[in-house]
């Protein structure tokens, strides 16, 4: 007889055998399935984080375009804010109440929010929850006081067991190195040497509106500024009163001296007060000052004469005529930890109008007394300007052709020969920062020079511990007349 369909004992049989086979099956969907999820939250905190400092890979000629979020305002989400969490990270998707971008002409950049920086659908449009439902740990932090590789910003997932601080959690950094910077450079005026004591501002966003800070140059004429956030930002220059090279020198024996400063600045500048300080043995005082030829100082009748340090009065002040051209920024694009920029040389400015300062008669009392020669001193001179700022000017001056019959220099310039056993860098006197001086090679100092010498390389990247020589130095060194001295283990000396 035959058999129609299946008994119910084979009907058990085989749902026994499907039930063994999806137990079997069960874990490994479930694994397929965890898997396919962690990759998903990877990829998203991979998403967030490009948006957050944009795609690097993303250029226009060669020049980045894509700073993210960050370039725009200058921040990361929830940056400054007391508790940072995950609901910031919305900002990367929706303006809300975030400024909006705005260029300023004036600066040559721009800031605000110009998103959304991350697409709907390329990931949850849910950006604070990842691939398994549960909310991301945000924390994000303030630069200053952080270490190059430490983390600004974090963003972590529970993981499957939905659990913080566990092994299976996921998580994506923002580094100090990959988002805030050290923006450094120099600053040369004429025939290459540094202009120090000048005014350099740097222009960036924070928290989406336009900043600013400001340092000043160094005697090497080096600026730094720390914790600037990656993207396009401009710097901007107020020269002021920049010391005319070659201007100082000495006459009357030595005793007057006098010097020319020029205004670099778009506007004019106001002398309010002088300072005059300079090291000097016996010590040294002087009895007039003049600016543009108008006597501001005499020591005269009770008034004793002034010394180092010691501050002159400008009353009416001397205005000083700026050239009309204001200085056009700088934009520059900070996208490395440590970002030098292009050395900027002030002497391609229009210059405004130039006036001499005369310092006469040094003497060594502060009455009486006598004459003092104060060639080959050197001077630094702070110029007190009406707006509260100020002008710094440092030189050492030559012996000038005397009134009454003075001296002159033997030479115009100085042929320094290295040597030592070993190679030698220098700054200043025209040559390229850090220029590799070889054993038995030459550079040369002219009047009115200060030539920085260093060991190696490193040292003179980072102006650490130079060795100063001027051209009266080399004049002084120079017994034989013949232009030339050498550079030794112990200082210069005749060759």
């Amino acid at each position: 007889m035959d058999r129609k369909g299946f008994t119910l004992i084979e009907i058990i049989a085989v749902l026994a055998v499907l039930a063994v086979l999806a137990g079997l099956a069960a874990p490994l969907v479930y694994k397929q399935i965890l898997k396919a999820r962690q990759e998903a939250t990877e990829q998203e905190l991979d998403v967030l984080k490009t948006a957050m400092l944009g795609d690097s890979d993303l250029k226009t000629g060669g020049v980045r375009t894509d700073y993210g979020y960050l370039g725009d305002m200058g921040i990361l989400p929830g940056q400054g804010e007391d508790s940072p969490s995950a609901e910031d990270l919305n900002k990367l998707l929706t303006q809300g109440d975030q400024p909006s971008y705005s260029f300023s002409p004036n600066y040559g950049i721009g800031a605000g929010w110009q998103g959304p920086y991350l697409q709907r659908g390329s990931a949850n449009d849910e950006v604070t929850l990842d691939a398994f439902g549960s909310a991301y740990e945000y924390d994000v932090r303030n630069p200053t006081g952080l270490a190059s590789d430490d983390w600004i910003a974090k963003v972590t997932s529970l993981g499957p067991d939905k659990t913080s601080d566990t092994t299976d959690d996921i998580s994506v950094e923002i580094k100090k190195k990959e988002s805030f910077a050290t923006v450094f450079g120099y600053v040369n005026t004429t025939e290459g040497r540094q202009a120090s004591n000048l005014y350099v501002t740097l222009h960036y966003p924070s928290g989406g509106t336009l900043t600013n800070t400001t340092t000043s140059t160094n005697s090497q004429g080096y600026y730094e500024f720390n914790n600037i956030p990656f993207g396009v930002r401009s710097i901007t220059l107020d020269p002021k009163l920049q010391f005319a090279a070659g201007s100082a020198k000495t006459t009357g024996g030595g005793d007057d001296l006098e010097f020319n400063v020029t205004n670099y600045s778009a506007y004019e500048v106001t002398i309010t007060a002088v300072t005059v300080e300079y090291s000097i043995s016996p010590d040294a005082y002087y009895s007039e000052m003049k600016l543009a030829g108008r006597q501001v100082f005499s020591a005269s009748g009770p008034r004793p004469r002034k010394g180092s340090g010691e501050t002159v009065n400008v009353s009416p002040p001397v205005a000083v005529t700026g050239s009309g051209v204001p200085f056009q920024p700088i934009v520059v694009h900070v996208n490395a930890a440590s970002n030098r920029i292009s050395n900027i040389d002030i002497s391609k400015l229009e210059a405004g109008a130039t006036i001499k300062v005369e310092i006469n008669d040094f003497r060594d009392r502060r009455r009486g007394g006598r004459p003092v020669d104060v060639t080959g001193v050197q001077f630094t001179v702070t110029f007190q300007l009406s707006d509260g700022t100020s002008s710094v000017v440092t030189f050492t001056p030559i012996a000038g052709q005397a009134s009454g019959g003075g001296t002159t220099p033997s030479c115009d310039s100085y042929t320094v020969v290295n040597k030592k056993n070993s190679s030698v860098w220098i700054r200043g006197g025209g040559y390229p920062i850090c220029t590799k001086i070889k054993k038995n090679k030459s550079f040369t100092i002219q009047s009115g020079e200060t030539i920085s010498i260093y060991d190696n390389l490193n040292r003179c990247a980072r102006n650490i511990d130079p060795s100063d020589i001027t051209f009266d130095m080399a004049a002084a060194a120079d017994s034989d007349g013949d232009c030339t001295v050498g550079w030794t283990n112990s200082g210069l000396g005749d060759l």
